[in-house]
């Protein structure tokens, strides 16, 4: 692709007089200090057109546009075709010649003032849009890009889709829209770590989103989780925070079950004063848990002990 692009460019004769024309005709000043870059651009426009060798295609993976130019079409959306030119233009020119410009659902390279609009191989000048930023945003918009619904992919681990939403988040500009993205995927990551068990980790991440719904649920499966598995310690560190008192007696009274075990068949008052410590804790726990009968059962024990 470079190879065929550089000779390409090599025999490439533009029209100075209607470039200008055209900057002209968009009101925009012809930058006549940077005449060689402008017909450069002219060039990759020129090489890029549609029904050549590129043809659009929205949502398109960047699989379908890194081919050879003489053997198949070159696939891509806007993203995708604006960092390709980029890519071409940085092969004589520094790349920091370039902006991106945010225009609604879409994006455009930026060059002195005017558009390029990748897509159709036109100067443009679009009036509303979003900001002219820097070149690197391009890299923020292809971490947050859409997948190809026709690509046969592999599912992306959340941990994955979170490290590429911390990276955008870092070196973009664009807060509002990259904290959004940022807020989705811990979400995603914590539903998921709570769906595997991982009820730690989908706290941590959970408590990033400040989603107190989501973060009620995770509290209750993961109290309900720990009970079953008799981790009373953690069972109950869950249960208090999920707001629900039903959920704590109950973790109280899965603790009172699971003492009752150790003194299940003592009939004598030796063994039993030797357990009394565990009797008391087990009174504590029927107050705790609510359960009345529970409570007057080793009330009484205690009282004979």
């Amino acid at each position: 692709l470079k190879e065929d692009f550089l000779k390409y460019a090599a025999g490439f004769k533009p029209n100075v007089t209607t470039i200008q024309g055209k900057f002209k005709n968009l009101g925009v000043s012809f930058p006549t200090n940077d005449v060689d870059k402008v017909t450069f651009l002219a060039a990759i426009m020129s090489y890029l057109r549609p029904g050549g060798r590129y043809t659009y295609e929205e949502s398109a993976n960047f699989g379908k546009l890194l081919k050879n130019p003489l053997e198949q079409k070159l696939i891509g959306d806007c993203n995708q075709i604006v960092t390709l030119y980029s890519f071409l233009y940085s092969l004589k020119y520094p790349i920091r010649d370039l902006n991106i410009k945010l225009v609604p659902g879409h994006v455009c390279l930026h060059f002195r003032g005017i558009d390029i609009e990748a897509t159709n191989g036109s100067f443009k000048k679009y009036t509303k849009h979003d900001g002219v930023l820097a070149i690197t945003e391009l890299l923020t918009t292809n971490l947050l890009d859409v997948v190809d619904a026709d690509a046969r992919t592999k599912q992306i681990e959340p941990r994955v889709m979170l490290k590429r939403a911390q990276l955008a988040h870092l070196i973009s500009s664009k807060r509002d829209l990259v904290e959004r993205n940022l807020q989705i995927a811990y979400r995603n990551l914590g539903i998921r770590l709570m769906n595997e068990k991982e009820f730690n980790s989908a706290l941590f991440y959970v408590e990033k989103t400040r989603d107190p719904k989501l973060l009620a649920t995770i509290y209750h499966n993961g109290a309900i989780h720990y009970l079953k598995r008799k981790n009373f310690k953690r069972a109950k560190y869950f249960a208090k925070r999920s707001g629900k008192d039903n959920l704590m007696q109950a973790c109280y009274m899965g603790e009172y079950r699971e003492l009752s075990k150790k003194v299940r068949g003592i009939k004598s008052l030796d063994k039993a004063r030797a357990q009394k410590s565990t009797y008391r804790k087990m009174l504590d726990l029927a107050r705790k848990g609510g359960d009345a009968k529970a409570e007057a059962s080793v009330q009484k024990i205690l009282g004979q002990l």
